[in-house]
């Protein structure tokens, strides 16, 4: 077993059938009394991934919220979207049942599949927190008033095929009862 988050993308964007093949499948993936009330938001090239990373900088800087994210941004590193030509975005509605572990499931089934047609994923929490406090970003992912995102992910071709240091993993601590 050897799943690896990337954090280092080609600038070219995979093909939007793979991303739609994916997202289709991912409807199948289990959810609270079979609602299935995830919606999806896809940043489709550097372009729109970067429009989406300046405004989220920018808030960084404006109200002291990641301000890690603005001393990499300063230093030209692009440690909120990784150089991702995709972001995927999994929002729902507020007064779902179970919209946070439904998304996760939805997006992981997702990230499954686009893993094994050689894809490189990234979960992607600072986007994610940020996007809950910054009514612009929200808007230009295109989340309505009344919806959230639950989860989103950096998608695209890994630049490096080869991972020498996939980090160790603890054993599970299980109760066996």
């Amino acid at each position: 077993m050897g799943r690896r988050s990337v954090r280092h993308f080609k600038t070219e964007a995979p093909d939007r059938a793979l991303i739609q093949w994916a997202l289709q499948r991912a409807g199948y993936a289990p959810s609270g009394k079979n609602r299935h009330d995830n919606r999806w938001t896809v940043l489709y090239g550097r372009d729109r991934v970067e429009a989406a990373q300046q405004l989220a900088i920018r808030h960084c800087a404006e109200t002291g919220e990641a301000p890690e994210l603005v001393r990499f941004a300063q230093k030209g590193l692009d440690l909120l979207t990784c150089g991702a030509p995709v972001i995927i975005i999994a929002w729902s509605p507020d007064d779902c049942l179970n919209p946070t572990v439904d998304a996760a499931i939805a997006l992981e089934t997702a990230e499954l599949l686009l893993v094994s047609r050689g894809l490189g994923t990234c979960w992607g929490g600072y986007l994610r927190q940020i996007t809950g406090h910054c009514p612009e970003l929200k808007a230009l992912l295109g989340i309505p008033e009344g919806a959230s995102m639950r989860a989103c992910m950096m998608v695209g071709w890994p630049d490096k095929t080869v991972f020498p240091n996939i980090p160790t993993r603890p054993e599970p601590d299980i109760f066996w009862a």
